[in-house]
């Protein structure tokens, strides 16, 4: 049921998968904002939530501080912000919803997005501005295809997630959102969201058959068989690429991603601050568009890469642990499934753009860990829900069959 701050958190969501538009992010901090107050209605539970573990206190910490040692705080100050809202909603999630309901209010925040793209094609196709390097792809209301692609991927996934109970739901929003992935053209994403398909029904295999340890054994030896064929078929891969027509695209990747390492390798540690999307006028991104000739680029299209940059080995590392913990968490609870499937297609799709670099996916990062460090915020609740939606469906198949309704029936758990 949608309440005023359901609403809230619907339109903040919505606003951070479109963050990328400098005009939203303002949008996105007032409605963080106007999910405080809603937040510190549940202080019994949000005074619960199990926050203080070193990855995320240190992650968050080093983000803000980073202004300190960052050569454009002017600018930069805006990702931090933004990261501040991510947290923000993140946290009201955590306290007000479970991982089941929040999935479904973050599909319904790409659904907007997606059912938005429709009708500004058909009404207002001029509205957004092409990218003039992808003049053939759909973008929808986003500024670039990926974007796009990104929160597609996200509803198909969050949507496979939801209850049973909503099968029609599900297949029909399928139905409406893989055209719209494919008519996207981004690459990036059609492989990623197979791998996360492939690896959820892989894992799925194994519950059935191994202990845990040796699913872990045999998850870790395939991503690192994986690792070895990326290396030794890079250059088929490359002539592939080639052959499609993505070849002068790759070029200037490796370029860009050669120009930005030589600026990482200068500010190895703490990098040169959090800044999110580029400033291709100041600071060291000015530089690196400056050496690319002039490319006016807003990342390094390589979230890992971007947040080498922009956070040094010390915020990349302390990332990484974040994003290993929710692909593989701690609590092995199904209710869990839908957001590790999110970050791993998140991890993957990353390497063609900068999606961890201070967007969208570090809110579902975060998310997916704080829920997966909780679970006796969620498993109570949970576990009402699904005795409810039991009841209700037993009351409906009795009046289906000709009963009177007035049988008794076991009622939920309290």
């Amino acid at each position: 049921m949608l309440n005023l701050p359901r609403l809230l958190a619907l339109a903040a969501l919505t606003a951070a998968l479109l963050e990328r538009w400098s005009v939203v992010q303002p949008v996105l901090w007032f409605f963080a904002a106007a999910l405080v107050p809603s937040l510190l209605a549940a202080a019994h539970r949000l005074g619960t939530v199990q926050i203080a573990t070193p990855p995320l206190v240190l992650f968050c910490l080093f983000v803000p501080l980073s202004l300190a040692w960052n050569d454009d705080p002017g600018y930069s100050y805006r990702a931090v912000l933004t990261f501040g809202a991510f947290l923000v909603i993140a946290l009201w999630l955590v306290v007000r919803e479970t991982p089941s309901s929040a999935l479904g209010l973050l599909a319904a925040a790409a659904a907007v997005t997606a059912v938005a793209s429709i009708v500004t094609a058909v009404v207002a196709p001029d509205l957004v501005p092409h990218d003039l390097d992808n003049p053939g792809a759909f973008q929808g209301i986003f500024t670039h295809k990926n974007w796009l692609a990104l929160a597609t991927g996200y509803l198909i996934l969050a949507v496979m997630h939801l209850e049973a109970q909503r099968r029609l739901v599900r297949w029909a929003t399928l139905a409406a959102a893989i055209p719209i992935l494919i008519l996207a053209k981004s690459t990036g994403a059609d492989l990623a969201i197979v791998i996360t398909l492939v690896a959820l029904g892989g894992r799925a295999w194994l519950r059935r058959w191994l202990p845990p340890v040796g699913q872990r054994i045999i998850e870790v030896t395939a991503m690192v068989s994986a690792a070895v064929l990326i290396f030794l078929g890079f250059q088929w891969a490359y002539s592939v690429a080639v052959d499609v027509g993505k070849g002068r695209s790759i070029d200037r990747r490796f370029q860009q991603w050669n120009v930005v390492m030589n600026y990482v390798f200068e500010r190895p540690i703490l990098g040169w601050g959090w800044r999110g999307s580029w400033s291709y006028t100041r600071g060291v991104t000015g530089d690196i568009s400056r050496d690319m000739g002039g490319f006016q680029g807003t990342s390094a299209h390589n979230g890992y890469v971007d947040v080498l940059l922009q956070a040094g080995l010390v915020g990349s590392a302390l990332l990484a642990i974040l994003v290993v913990r929710v692909i593989w968490p701690r609590v092995t609870d199904p209710s869990l499934r839908g957001w590790s499937a999110l970050v791993l297609f998140s991890a993957l799709f990353t390497i063609s753009d900068s999606f961890l670099a201070g967007h969208v996916p570090i809110l579902v990062i975060v998310t997916g860990y704080l829920f997966g460090r909780n679970p006796h915020l969620w498993r109570q609740a949970q576990e009402f829900d699904v005795s409810q939606a039991d009841h209700d469906e037993a009351v409906h198949k009795l009046r289906h069959h000709g009963g009177s309704g007035k049988r008794s029936l076991p009622s939920p758990k309290p």
